[in-house]
């Protein structure tokens, strides 16, 4: 198995090996490998994928084969949120990003990626003030999550009203 050249370690090889992701996994460490990358690349790639095993091994155990793209976009921003609370360095973000991103174009070429990811209609008034609440009034990352949820809520409950155009006419 290639996997095993890539990953020494028994302990990180048994967690590569289960989850749900195990199959694509496989797969993928041999599209990285045919695509020439190299072996501490590859390592990194692996480990990084195996944080998106572990969150969605936390929703459900059994294997997949398609992944969708509202479960990585769920994952960055949970990732995100648990980076920003630990204070690790923007670096291990941005590599874990990067990873996933590999990992994305690699289930885009065998079509194992479902990418219905359509946004709300109020996406872009709570992109604003969520920057806005991060930018200007300094709040910390979990203030921010608390007052994103409590914004969504009222913005469902306002229906279609809840838009750039539609906002200022109530």
């Amino acid at each position: 198995m290639l996997l095993k050249q890539f990953v020494t370690c028994p302990e990180t090889l048994a967690k590569l090996c289960r989850g749900p992701l195990t199959g694509l996994i496989k797969g993928f460490c041999v599209w990285l490998h045919k695509l020439g990358f190299s072996h501490n690349t590859t390592y990194k790639h692996l480990l990084n994928i195996s944080r998106f095993n572990d969150y969605l091994n936390g929703i459900s155990p059994q294997p997949l084969e398609v992944i969708h793209a509202k479960d990585i976009a769920s994952f960055f921003n949970l990732y995100t949120l648990q980076s920003q609370q630990r204070e690790r360095p923007a670096r291990h973000l941005r590599d874990v990003r990067y990873s996933m991103n590999r990992f994305v174009a690699f289930l885009a070429s065998r079509g194992c990626l479902i990418s219905e990811v359509q946004l709300p209609l109020y996406q872009p008034i709570l992109d604003l003030y969520l920057s806005w609440l991060r930018n200007y009034q300094h709040l910390t990352p979990g203030t921010i999550e608390l007052r994103r949820r409590s914004i969504i809520n009222f913005f469902l409950w306002l229906g279609p009203q809840a838009t750039l155009n539609e906002l200022p006419k109530l």
